[in-house]
């Protein structure tokens, strides 16, 4: 989970991350900005979670991209929808 606040380049972030051996998961980007699932497809992200948000609303974003994995076999599934 990568807050776009927090990160001063989340492209650099993110192909870090995945070129780390042992990475396997998925990346969900937070922001409060606009078009949010079109900046997180420009930076490699798998999908977004829209700030402020309930603990209820992103524990069923987790559910639903673990429940992907399982179902793909694979830690990168669809890029954000």
């Amino acid at each position: 989970m990568l807050d776009l606040s927090l990160a001063a380049d989340p492209e650099a972030f993110i192909v870090a991350l995945r070129s780390t051996p042992n990475f396997s998961g998925q990346v969900l980007l937070f922001s409060a900005g606009d078009r949010l699932a079109e900046r997180a497809r420009a930076v490699g992200a798998d999908g977004a979670v829209a700030k402020p948000f309930e603990a209820d609303s992103l524990l069923r974003e987790l559910e639903r991209r673990a429940a992907q994995l399982a179902f793909s076999g694979s830690a990168s599934s669809s890029p954000v929808p």
